[in-house]
């Protein structure tokens, strides 16, 4: 004992008693000419060499030896009782995962790097053993922190270290940190191999379903949304995707690229809960639940771009978002913020470096061709008409300057259908007419090259409707009738393509009903009435599926005024029960949207020549 308290033991074990060990060996202790214990000792002592630290480190060796396995290293030597010195200093000891009578799982826990520094602790050559019990220490620490182990590197890297202090570390401090390391360390490294390995698969996992929702959301799912009854798949591929990324985020939220699949999957589940004049299934709150997803999409993306405003990806999600949740105001009756909405969205383009590009100048067009919807619903028609000109205008440009572009070739189609709209509500129906034969000249063009696009095949449908309605209100009705057959024959083959999409069946309604307005218009009064009344039962049960669909609430009155009408100059008391059912539809338009003019219009138009008890 030092003055300072500091004891100093001269070897692991001097008492002269026998002992047996745990693995049946008898270690006793000799009468050398130094007085230690064979088992414990290392060979340069035997050997009469000089003692360092590395002949701790040997003794410490011999004890994680024993503690990991069970086992004395030199277990499986024949002659240990009788010759141990010959033995400590030329017998090589197994690997400690292949120790004497060690069971299979401790075995697979020590193969590798354990077995690595073990070997490296008991060398017979000093100067390729560790040199301190610090670098052991400090190498059991590397393995426990999951980082490379030195002993793992080429032998030639391990060239002796000798201290000029030849006094040895105290040996029971020496035990005492190798037993502080190592308390518990079967155990302990089993687990914290364990974790990792567990770390490792569920990073693996992971990553998988982030590749299988990638997969599902855009590469299975865009390659099928034009096809006729691809509905369902598609809600049952985007419903399974949005599971998988919900549990990819709850485990790694801060991933961007994994926050941007999960937006795109709130988008996608919402277009196809109640996505307007789109494929969509509808079902009970529908509007509300779609109108949810998108919301949640916006935060995301609103939250990446302030994170990587330079990211011209995630603007571009970002202008995505901007226009859904507009719309979905739209359907709830803001238009107010619907058009906020979409000028914050002209605002985040024309901060946008790439003013040259064609994806800024294709959603600039876009954003105008939408605020002439809003204002058209607004009632702002002067407005509603500048918009969709500008519109038309800035994707003509365009598809000059990138001839044969489809999304090009597309939008000029749409913007003359937003022009007509906007016409019309000026009364300007023989214009409109002539707008609509421009749309649909256009989408006819593009439907040849891809004939089976069920979005073109609808696109062409709507233009023929809408062409048929304009001539019939320019006084051309016998002209508008062919249009409206041809109308009606495509949306019938889409709804028996795609039974399960709600949209074909107010597709299908809105055919019957614009046809049955041709015919009344052409004095053909039971066909007219014949194709209203399809028409109500189409719109009715639409309605039961997707009750949220304004744009066929509307059209739903409209048939139902027009059965009212014919009904009551045929004396039928029928009359005033279609009335009555298009008062309560509009007052329910009316409700959700108080600024919507086209509801307001519709109900100033109601006949005050009907009289109901």
């Amino acid at each position: 004992m030092t003055v300072d308290g500091e004891p100093h033991l001269l070897d692991f074990g001097i008492a002269r008693l026998l002992a047996v060990s745990a693995d049946g060996m008898m270690e006793e202790t000799h009468s050398f000419e130094r007085l230690l214990t064979p088992s414990s000792s290392s060979p340069e002592q035997l050997a009469g060499g000089p003692i360092t630290t590395a002949s701790d480190v040997y003794s410490l060796g011999l004890l994680l030896y024993r503690l990991l396995t069970g086992a004395s290293p030199y277990a499986g030597a024949p002659n240990f009782r009788t010759n141990p010195n010959t033995v400590i200093l030329h017998y090589d000891p197994p690997l400690a995962s292949k120790a004497e009578g060690i069971a299979a799982n401790r075995a697979r826990a020590l193969r590798g790097d354990l077995d690595m520094i073990l070997a490296k602790a008991l060398e017979k050559q000093v100067s390729r053993r560790y040199q301190t019990v610090e670098e052991l220490s400090a190498e059991i620490k590397r393995f426990l922190e999951g980082r490379p182990v030195k002993a793992r590197a080429n032998s030639e890297l391990y060239t002796a270290r000798r201290f000029v202090r030849r006094n040895r570390v105290p040996v029971t401090a020496a035990a005492l940190l190798a037993l502080a390391v190592t308390g518990g360390i079967a155990g302990t490294l089993l687990y914290a191999r364990r974790a990792e390995r567990e770390k490792e698969v569920a990073v693996k996992r992971l990553g998988t379903l982030r590749r299988i929702s990638e997969s599902l959301l855009f590469e299975f799912n865009d390659s099928i949304k034009d096809l006729p009854g691809a509905t369902p798949a598609r809600a049952l591929v985007v419903r399974r995707a949005l599971e998988y990324l919900d549990e990819v985020a709850a485990e790694d939220s801060s991933d961007p690229a994994v926050q941007r699949d999960l937006a795109a999957a709130y988008i996608r589940i919402g277009n196809l809960l109640s996505a307007e004049r789109g494929p969509h299934i509808g079902g009970p709150d529908a509007m509300a639940n779609s109108i949810k997803g998108y919301e949640r999409a916006l935060a995301i993306r609103q939250a990446l771009v302030e994170r990587h405003p330079e990211d011209h990806a995630l603007r571009h999600d970002l202008l995505e978002s901007l226009w859904m949740v507009a719309f979905a105001r739209r359907e709830q009756g803001h238009l107010g913020e619907a058009v906020a909405l979409l000028k914050q969205r002209l605002a985040v383009l024309k901060a946008s470096p790439q003013k040259n590009s064609f994806d800024f100048r294709y959603s600039v067009a876009a954003t105008d061709s939408a605020l002439s919807e809003m204002y058209r619903t607004l009632g702002d028609r002067g407005q509603a008409v500048a918009f969709a000109q500008r519109a038309l205008n800035e994707r003509q440009i365009l598809l000059k300057d990138y001839p044969g572009n489809a999304r090009a070739q597309r939008a000029v189609g749409l913007s003359y259908d937003t022009l007509g709209y906007a016409l019309a509500s000026e009364e300007r129906y023989a214009d409109a007419a002539e707008t609509f034969e421009r749309s649909l000249a256009q989408f006819t063009s593009f439907a040849q090259v891809s004939p089976a696009n069920s979005d073109m095949q609808r696109n062409i449908s709507v233009a023929e409707m809408d062409i048929c309605e304009m001539l019939a209100r320019s006084q051309s009705a016998r002209q508008a009738i062919p249009h409206c057959q041809r109308a009606l024959a495509i949306a019938q083959k889409m709804r028996s393509a795609d039974p399960q999409n709600v949209q074909t069946r107010e597709d299908l309604a809105s055919a019957l009903a614009t046809l049955g307005f041709a015919a009344r218009r052409s004095n053909q009064r039971t066909a007219a009435i014949f194709w209203q009344r399809k028409a109500a039962a189409q719109y009715e049960s639409a309605l039961a599926q997707d009750s949220d669909a304004t744009e066929a609430a509307g059209g739903f009155a409209d048939t139902l005024v027009e059965l009212a009408e014919m009904e009551h100059k045929l004396h039928q008391p029928s009359a005033c029960t279609y009335l009555s059912k298009a008062r309560a539809v509009l007052n329910k338009l009316a409700a959700n949207a108080p600024a919507d003019a086209i509801t307001q219009d519709r109900i100033r138009a109601l006949p005050d020549t009907i009289v109901c008890p």
